[in-house]
């Protein structure tokens, strides 16, 4: 009885793990710094974008993922704007857009770029 429950811990202990998928992400804008986040698996369906100097999370949606790319969406609370990045996989570059209403004022929508690195 003592090994099952030491192999029930083993087991759940291991599978912990199952989610743990994270990359760092630098953008590539033409600025002197360039912004960096880390995108981090937080369940089968969801990951979390957390920029470096921010400890704020923004919980994205998977929308689509394959072996080769991840697409994620994330919808704001107040449905003002979407959010919507895609993660190659392949050659670890990154793309995203966000729109905000109201949508005639340019400030509103951005579009960020750049290449990640695979933690684990």
């Amino acid at each position: 009885m003592k090994k099952l429950s030491l192999y029930l811990f083993l087991v759940l202990f291991f599978c912990n793990f199952g989610f743990a998928e994270s990359y760092v992400c630098k953008g590539d804008k033409s600025e002197t710094i360039a912004e960096t986040s880390i995108w981090e698996r937080y369940s089968i369906d969801e990951f979390t974008i957390r920029l470096i100097n921010d400890d704020q999370k923004i919980y994205f949606d998977i929308y689509h993922e394959d072996q080769n790319a991840i697409i994620l969406i994330a919808i704001a609370s107040d449905t003002s704007g979407t959010v919507t990045m895609m993660l190659n996989k392949s050659d670890l570059t990154y793309g995203g857009s966000q729109i905000f209403y109201p949508f005639d004022n340019d400030g509103n929508s951005d579009f960020t770029f750049g290449r990640c690195d695979k933690i684990n």
